[in-house]
């Protein structure tokens, strides 16, 4: 998951495998919530990130979580990067980034092992819609 704040700020937030059922119908998409109790630790350098935010959001056992006031967000919460710099990867490869374009095609999910834990992944294509 990816949280926002009212400045626009982005932060991942990670649920354990176990705790999954726990807080299964508590996150609604766009919904609005308060969260206490929460673990906070620094990315390691070799993982992915779902935001460019060096810490994430670890929920816990003890996490409440609780409907809050709508707030206004200073941005819509994507930051989109250009075509030309995803095509020459001009990018930072190990955070996620937003594109804005047309599902062209896609294929179906992959799944490759990697040791002892299954990776998937899926191709696809894109049509630029101008924003450059």
């Amino acid at each position: 998951m990816v949280f926002i704040d009212a400045q626009g700020n982005k932060i991942a937030a990670t649920i354990p495998k176990k705790l999954i059922a726990f807080f299964r119908r508590t996150f609604v998409e766009g919904c609005f919530l308060d969260l206490t109790g929460f673990g906070v630790i620094e990315y390691e350098e070799k993982n992915y990130r779902m935001a460019a935010n060096e810490w994430r959001v670890i929920l816990l056992r003890q996490t409440t979580v609780r409907r809050a006031a709508p707030f206004l967000i200073a941005e819509d919460g994507f930051s989109p990067v250009s075509y030309v710099n995803v095509n020459e990867w001009d990018i930072d490869g190990l955070t996620a980034f937003d594109v804005m374009g047309q599902l062209i095609e896609n294929s179906p999910i992959e799944i490759k092992w990697d040791k002892e834990s299954a990776k998937k992944s899926m191709s696809f294509y894109l049509c630029d819609l101008g924003l450059d």
